[in-house]
């Protein structure tokens, strides 16, 4: 996991909620106001995050099928439903549909504030090691939860993990590894640029490793 360090609300959203200061998330669906205002929340979102998943940081694109506005604090849960219409509360998460869910589709309503490791916490990365064969680990408690949680380590999201780092590693340079890795290009970083990311801040590439 990736700490996300976002850009402001967008406007759009801000005079949405001034108009409509009672409304929850569910009723943007209800007219052509609420589903634009939903849609530019979206692509604001996967902007300020690079056009990665907040949680599994895998591509995803603001339009079509592939991505979604997450809410941490599931709106789906009642004591969270003022929540709901939260900038601080909603990420953009990857929505595939595959043989073992991960992330938002994996975490749903199943969610213990307490234990859970939001990407929007400063410390997040903290919590969090990875290994070579594509495996995400928890450092701590929160870490491991989160990580059941979300499925972070599928099949899918491991392999893809696994060979993420090898192309890297081919490299030999660890000068390289941080200009495609670590580096926006197009206002994107490549897919799982935390793994990436905590491997070179280790010296995982440098040349005689």
């Amino acid at each position: 996991m990736r700490r996300i360090e976002r850009m402001g609300e967008p406007s759009e959203w801000t005079a949405y909620i001034k108009r409509n200061p009672n409304a929850q998330y569910r009723d943007l669906d209800k007219d052509e106001e609420g589903i634009t205002v939903r849609k530019i929340l979206r692509e604001h979102l996967v902007r300020s995050q690079y056009y990665l998943c907040a949680y599994c940081c895998r591509r995803i694109e603001p339009s079509g099928e592939d991505s979604l506005n997450e809410h941490i604090k599931p709106q789906g849960i009642a004591r969270y439903s003022r929540y709901s219409m939260c900038y601080d509360n909603i990420v953009a998460s990857c929505n595939r549909q595959e043989n073992q869910p991960t992330c938002s589709a994996k975490k749903k309503n199943d969610y213990d504030e307490k234990r859970f490791v939001s990407p929007l916490q400063e410390d997040c990365e903290e919590h969090f090691a990875f290994a070579p064969n594509g495996e995400i680990m928890g450092t701590t408690e929160k870490g491991d939860y989160t990580c059941n949680l979300l499925g972070l380590n599928s099949y899918v999201l491991k392999e893809a993990r696994k060979a993420t780092y090898k192309t890297a590693a081919d490299y030999h340079d660890e000068n390289l590894v941080k200009e495609v890795y670590l580096m926006p290009h197009e206002g994107r970083l490549a897919p799982f640029a935390d793994m990436i990311k905590y491997f070179y801040d280790r010296g995982y590439f440098a040349e005689n490793t």
